[in-house]
């Protein structure tokens, strides 16, 4: 499991996050979000952007960042 530090909100109403991990730290295709309404959207060598959108019916903000990666297998 990680935990990655969200460098920077690009919009509250998108959600869109910019967070401190890339392809040189993981291979994107393998992170899964342990949150309902994290989407990993695309990622650069050093930086991954991922939308937050709320859980549907919840009535809350976004959820927190947390990102995990599940082994393969």
């Amino acid at each position: 499991m990680l935990q990655v530090e969200v460098i920077e909100v690009k919009a509250k109403k998108t959600g869109e996050a910019i967070l401190a991990l890339g392809k040189l730290d993981t291979d994107p295709q393998f992170l899964f979000p342990m949150n309902p309404g994290v989407i990993v959207q695309e990622a650069s060598s050093d930086h991954l952007m991922v939308r937050m959108d709320p859980p549907r019916g919840s009535g809350t903000g976004c959820p927190s960042g947390s990102v995990t990666r599940r082994c393969a297998g």
